[in-house]
């Protein structure tokens, strides 16, 4: 028997030798993972028995292009991943993998694969667009045999240091309670602030969800955007987005006003009481935050633009008091609510979304750090003072 290790994770691992070298003359190890000893042992043997007959040699005829494609076809274009996800995938492959486009798949070395990651410095997102890509496609090509040991791995990454995501701010929260808004701009608002739901499932949101008897919102769909166009996308493929929410008070009396006068199945139409397109909701949050930094005291103007026989107006804050509004604030509002109400994380993470469980946990961890903080500012008044 093998030697092995047990990981922390319940897996039996252990690596062969494969028979073929890098650059430096270092032997490339095959790891073996089982979950049983017996299921261990028996994939051993099968990857001892693949390098005794050759089929662990790295592919020296397939090029990096050739197989992309290939993986692409496979587990990325037939499946359910949002158009969005599947579109941010082709951009990368058609734009920022041809460093390696020409190379035989078995015959990319790291530092090639990191000099096309070096490639987009300054450009963060691309760079980790790129980073997990390659890092899929290399993955496949050692499942399918052709390569011993991904190339893609422990790249050199660029420390991003990432925007601070936000709350509403005291100043915001007292000027969306002073806003000129109207019924459907406000309960818009209040669903966000109070429900916490993204922009693609607030859009998606139809009669049938919200139940006002039982006080709760069902978010079975969101929209997904392909272009302009807004279509409808069942959450019943991706379980950690569909759930059930509380509507809570502050959102109660708005909602039902809202509700009872509301006509059509969209809940929050456009004028054509149809799905938004990205544009219609682009202006109709623009008018939304312009009341709320109205009433914060902001200032605006709008800029002529023409060009050629086109003439448009651009808004421009000369003082903007709520900058940085977005859905996304909202949705950290309704986080911070469910950390300062008492609930758990593990309920917290099941009501935002079970896909942003990262995004809370950070949130949490936050605000746990700022309460600490709070706390020693406390005792060390008090015992200066009182001490």
């Amino acid at each position: 028997m093998a030697r092995y290790k047990k990981r922390a994770d319940g897996r039996y691992y252990t690596s062969i030798a494969s028979g073929e070298f890098d650059d430096d003359g270092k032997e490339f190890r095959i790891p073996v993972y089982g979950h049983t000893v017996t299921e261990f042992e028996a994939n051993k043997d099968a990857v001892r028995a693949q390098v005794l007959s050759g089929g662990y040699a790295n592919d020296k005829n397939t090029t990096f292009s050739e197989y992309k494609w290939q993986w692409y076809d496979t587990y990325i274009k037939g499946t359910e991943l949002s158009h969005a996800r599947k579109k941010a995938y082709e951009n990368t492959l058609n734009n920022h993998t041809g460093v390696l486009d020409g190379i035989s798949i078995g015959s990319i070395r790291k530092m090639q694969v990191q000099n096309g990651y070096n490639k987009l410095n300054g450009h963060p997102d691309l760079q980790h667009e790129y980073k997990i890509t390659v890092n899929q496609i290399f993955r496949a090509a050692i499942d399918d045999r052709l390569i011993v040991k991904n190339p893609a791995d422990n790249l050199s990454v660029t420390k991003v240091k990432r925007k601070k995501k936000r709350a509403l701010t005291k100043i915001e929260r007292e000027a969306i309670k002073r806003a000129d808004l109207d019924l459907k701009e406000r309960c818009f608002i209040g669903v966000l602030q109070y429900a916490g739901l993204r922009r693609e499932e607030i859009l998606a949101l139809t009669r049938s969800d919200v139940d006002l008897e039982n006080d709760t919102i069902h978010v079975s769909n969101v929209v997904e955007f392909i272009g302009e166009k807004p279509n409808f996308r069942d959450y019943a493929k991706t379980p950690q987005g569909e759930r059930t929410i509380d509507i809570l008070a502050p959102l109660k009396p708005i909602l039902t006003e809202y509700m009872q006068q509301l006509n059509g199945l969209i809940v929050f139409p456009n004028n054509q009481g149809t799905l938004m397109s990205k544009t219609q909701y682009r202006r109709f949050f623009e008018k939304i935050k312009l009341k709320i930094n109205t009433a914060a005291g902001g200032k605006h103007h709008y800029d002529k633009v023409v060009k050629g026989k086109h003439t448009r107006y651009v808004l421009a804050y000369d003082i903007d008091m709520c900058k940085g509004l977005s859905a996304h604030v909202f949705r950290h509002e309704y986080a911070t609510i469910l950390y300062y109400s008492g609930v758990d994380l593990l309920e917290a993470i099941r009501l935002f979304g079970h896909s942003d469980s990262k995004t809370l946990t950070d949130v949490y961890a936050e605000l746990r750090k700022e309460e600490s903080k709070s706390k020693d500012k406390l005792n060390e008044y008090l015992t200066k003072n009182y001490g």
